[in-house]
């Protein structure tokens, strides 16, 4: 007290009370703050949905699937690769972020000798952090669009039981890292 008298079993007793009143408030808002974050992901999964719908033309959905993903996520970039026609490649085919476009078109092979490749040929989501220690890691894009690549989450398109492509998102823009979660809302 500012008289200079202890404190009472009633003063601390009112501390404490204050105390878990702040602590319940703090976690109250994070659970309404996790709770936004699910509304925008369901919201705009709903777009998506609609847009689908709406269009038969299949490269602008493919870009919509992406940009949706990458805001969803909060990512630097993001690409679409598609399967050819030969199952034997993965075809860059849609490439949001700074420089992304000077690699539509360009192959991989599906094998386990890139990050994308080996997603497809594997059927399974992969998470790489720290990229520049993966070996399947392929520096040559990052060379070519002058981009910086930190960690990737990859996640197989499957099709009538076939994969057909790869959505593949890089860097969050708030430098965290990928996480299982990341990848459950990507495959949803």
């Amino acid at each position: 007290p500012a008289d200079g008298s202890p404190f009472t079993a009633d003063d601390v007793a009112l501390t404490e009370m204050l105390a878990n009143f702040v602590a319940l408030a703090l976690k109250n808002t994070r659970l309404l703050d996790m709770t936004h974050a699910k509304t925008l992901q369901l919201e705009t999964l709903n777009e998506v949905n609609r847009a689908i719908n709406a269009t038969l033309d299949a490269d602008r959905v493919l870009e919509l699937i992406l940009q949706k993903a990458v805001d969803i996520l909060q990512t630097e970039a993001g690409s679409i690769f598609l399967v050819d026609e030969t199952a034997a490649h993965l075809i860059f085919s849609v490439a949001l972020g700074p420089s992304g476009m000077q690699l539509v078109g360009k192959r991989m092979a599906i094998d386990e000798t890139s990050i994308a490749g080996t997603s497809a040929a594997r059927r399974e989501s992969l998470i790489i952090n720290h990229v520049a220690s993966d070996p399947r890691w392929d520096t040559s894009f990052d060379a070519a669009t002058d981009f910086s690549t930190r960690d990737i989450l990859t996640v197989p398109m499957v099709a009538f039981d076939k994969v057909v492509g790869v959505i593949e998102l890089i860097n969050k823009k708030d430098r965290s890292q990928f996480s299982a979660d990341d990848e459950r809302v990507l495959r949803s």
